[in-house]
């Protein structure tokens, strides 16, 4: 009886075992595919124009960039479908394609499901469900609200646009960066009131934060206001 209790110890250590290490498997290479998938597309995007002088080619060179590094994003996540970050990374990936409608031709991507269909809007529609579900999964981050408000613009759903814009500004209520990317969006909408409204607070958090310190966010905030002559409403 010993031996045998002994035989079914090591067999469930040995289960266990085999189950942590395929999912340490399975992580690795859906990180790996991930990484992959970064490195593509940064390529991709970096891609110099005058690399060369027929622009078939270099639109070419840059469609089957874009293509690895989207099936690279897709392969990770049928590993973690349910991972905010790669449906981020794959929806921003779409978003940036979208916006080269002679690049959104020429890519043809049969694996996932995905066909141009000539549509430059079939790239944010697609890019539209991807952050919808990342905003899901991860409801608290105003970033995934950002990008998701931005989508529905370029698809013309203003309401549904300003509504997640209301939302990051609510889970962003320290973050002036994020009011700042409000209050550009506003400010490119000749909508005056809410420009004023959403600029005002983001000085407000910027006085409590003490942003004339310095730091990260006061690199990207202090521009935009020296840019618009209103540097001096924060205080010294």
């Amino acid at each position: 009886m010993p031996n045998m209790v002994k035989k079914e110890e090591r067999f469930r250590h040995i289960i266990i075992l085999l189950i942590f290490g395929g999912c340490l498997f399975f992580w690795q290479y859906g990180i790996t595919r991930f990484l992959l998938s970064h490195f593509y597309f940064e390529q991709g995007r970096n891609l110099n124009k005058k690399a060369s002088a027929i622009p078939d080619a270099y639109l070419a060179k840059k469609a089957v960039l874009y293509k690895r590094s989207l099936l690279s994003i897709i392969h990770s996540l049928k590993l973690t479908p349910f991972n905010p970050q790669l449906l981020v990374a794959y929806a921003d990936m779409l978003s940036a394609i979208a916006e080269d409608p002679y690049l959104c031709k020429i890519i043809e991507l049969e694996s996932g499901g995905i066909k141009t269909k000539d549509n430059l809007g079939f790239f944010y529609e697609k890019a539209q469900r991807l952050y919808r579900k990342a905003v899901f999964f991860e409801p608290t981050n105003p970033e995934y609200h950002l990008k998701l408000a931005t989508v529905y613009d370029k698809l013309g759903k203003t309401q549904k646009a300003q509504e997640e814009l209301s939302r990051a500004a609510a889970l962003g209520a320290n973050n002036a960066t994020v009011y700042l990317f409000i209050v550009r969006y506003y400010l490119a909408k000749g909508d005056e009131a809410k420009f004023n409204y959403y600029l005002e607070e983001m000085i407000k958090i910027g006085n409590r934060l003490g942003l004339c310190g310095g730091g990260p966010m006061a690199d990207i905030v202090l521009p935009f206001l020296k840019e618009i002559g209103k540097e001096g409403m924060l205080k010294r």
